[in-house]
């Protein structure tokens, strides 16, 4: 049994034009995760790529796969089972930041999970600065960003809520 991608659209609508977000395992060494896209053959399946952690040298194969880093793609709804089977390795929930690496330790598993959700909008928050000053953001794509720092956002909100009490 293929454990699909994880996703979730931006706006609730199911039409070809919305985007959903595929977290997913690139399980390949990879340089620059926009060429990537393009060797595989995806360019126009895929309207952004936000790698979540660098590659994992040694894997635990129980709980991600070797030489492996995650990475949230932004996919038209008509693009979804395409991307889908090019990325057969299964993938934690969209809100589920366990596995992104994390270099800052901390003994505290709330303060980690609070580290996790903060390099998750950072990383973000740089894809989304860099497309912005080449011009590149879309009606769509600026409208699935918005929706992603939104639900980040909450999730660093509940986390803080967690360490406070």
């Amino acid at each position: 049994m293929t454990a699909q991608p994880t996703y979730r659209d931006y706006n609730g609508e199911l039409d070809g034009n919305s985007l959903r977000t595929l977290r997913v395992w690139v399980t390949e060494p990879c340089e620059d995760i926009v060429s990537y896209i393009h060797d595989k053959g995806l360019k126009g399946a895929i309207s952004d790529a936000i790698p979540l952690d660098e590659s994992r040298p040694a894997g635990n194969e129980g709980r991600h796969p070797k030489h492996s880093f995650l990475v949230d793609l932004a996919v038209p709804e008509r693009e979804r089972n395409r991307v889908v089977a090019h990325f057969p390795s299964p993938a934690p929930a969209i809100n589920d930041v366990s596995l992104i690496n994390l270099h800052a330790d901390s003994a505290i598993p709330e303060r980690q999970i609070l580290l996790r959700h903060y390099l998750v909008y950072k990383r973000y928050l740089q894809r989304y600065a860099q497309r912005k000053i080449e011009g590149n953001v879309s009606s769509p794509l600026n409208a699935w960003y918005n929706m992603r720092f939104a639900e980040i956002s909450n999730d660093i909100r509940e986390s803080l809520d967690i360490l406070q009490n």
